[in-house]
């Protein structure tokens, strides 16, 4: 499997390419792949690759039959990824907290689901119905558990933010 090196500086600034060589032609088009593995009864774990690189791993609601607002994950399926140009309070705390950020990045399309975002935590108490992105993640716990988050949003932000701000499209799929 191949591995994104997550290089972010202590200060918590967003990793820039610095190399000079790198003249590679990104695709305009970028696929984001979650692949849910651990199902309990309050949480799921995924694995969430970008152009099929591991980037980072995440924590979700539980799966449940009937929608319980704020109390489930999304389903699977391909949703759009784009910013939500709006200043929500919660935008506005991280617009405050982290110089780099701009606006959130909001998973669209999904039917019955509204202001669904990526963003940073570490327990599915600290979502409702987002995805929150981690560089670890325990396993053999029975609440989930991803840790440094605030680094893997960090890096993924600037990934996909800087995607969206050349115009290029992101899909997110869901197994």
């Amino acid at each position: 499997m191949k591995i994104r090196k997550m290089d972010i500086p202590k200060n918590n600034q967003p990793r820039a390419n610095k190399s000079k060589k790198d003249k590679t032609v990104r695709a305009k088009n970028h696929n984001l792949s979650l692949t849910r593995f651990q199902h309990g009864e309050d949480f799921t774990h995924g694995i969430l690759k970008v152009d099929g690189v591991f980037e980072c791993f995440t924590v979700e609601d539980q799966k449940q039959l009937t929608k319980v607002y704020g109390e489930t994950r999304i389903p699977e399926g391909s949703y759009e990824v784009k910013f939500k140009k709006v200043n929500t309070p919660l935008t506005k705390k991280y617009q405050v907290k982290f110089d780099w950020f701009t606006y959130h990045l909001e998973i669209v399309g999904v039917e019955g689901f509204t202001n669904i975002y990526f963003h940073i935590g570490n327990t599915e108490g600290d979502t409702s119905g987002c995805i929150l992105v981690g560089q670890t993640c325990q396993t053999q716990r029975d609440k989930g558990f991803i840790g440094r988050s605030t680094q893997a949003f960090t890096a993924f932000y600037a990934l996909l933010s800087g995607y969206l701000n050349k115009g290029e499209k992101i899909t997110l799929t869901i197994k």
